[in-house]
């Protein structure tokens, strides 16, 4: 029997985000809502996200990182992966 517990595979992306607006800090703030994210310096965050294996976690931060880039094109907000 295996009685180990199963550790939690975690993946890490860094990004940018910058907007050049008013509200910007309001609009990236939207972006990264409910998101398990550092900030790390000016503009860099680190987005986190944790599975059972690497290759569910790796999956779901890609559609994370599509669905931020999505809503950053339409809020026109300057968006990039590091």
């Amino acid at each position: 029997m295996n009685n180990q517990k199963q550790k939690k595979r975690e993946v890490k992306k860094e990004i940018f985000l910058h907007a050049s607006k008013a509200n910007g800090i309001s609009l990236i703030k939207n972006l990264l809502n409910n998101l398990d994210v550092k900030y790390l310096a000016a503009g860099k965050y680190l987005i986190t996200s944790e599975a059972k294996d690497l290759k569910t976690a790796d999956n779901n931060l890609k559609i994370i990182l599509e669905e931020i880039a999505k809503k950053a094109k339409q809020q026109d907000v300057e968006f990039a992966i590091k």
